[in-house]
């Protein structure tokens, strides 16, 4: 299971450079690869096939704290919304069954989805 954990980030980052690339430059407290690097603890939720799971401590301090950032700064959370839609873009592996229960299980105050349909601009 580290194995898959580690090949996850490792793929998380790659598309989050990717992502940075394609965003336009904004000052922000927050980057595509620092959001990718909060939620690697959640790689095992969020891929676990079982809709019953639930996320780790590590996983749900790692969402407080992009969800504390989210919540401050509006350019942030839309950099964080971008940057999630990408990455579940690209990750197919992804339940998202367990990434709609995140910001209620770790009483996220921000709901930013990890859904590659989510519209950033509302």
């Amino acid at each position: 299971m580290m194995k898959g954990s580690i090949v996850f980030v490792f793929g998380l980052l790659v598309i989050s450079s990717s992502v940075m690339l394609l965003m336009p430059t904004v000052e922000s407290a927050v980057t595509c690869q620092d959001a990718v690097s909060q939620l690697s603890s959640c790689s095992t939720f969020l891929r676990n096939p079982d809709n019953s799971a639930s996320p780790s401590l590590q996983c749900c301090l790692g969402a407080k704290a992009l969800d504390k950032i989210a919540s401050a700064s509006q350019s942030d959370r839309k950099i964080l919304c971008q940057c999630l839609k990408q990455t579940a873009q690209a990750d197919t592996t992804i339940n998202y069954n367990n990434a709609k229960k995140l910001p209620k299980t770790c009483q996220l105050v921000t709901n930013i989805p990890i859904d590659p349909h989510v519209d950033c601009n509302k």
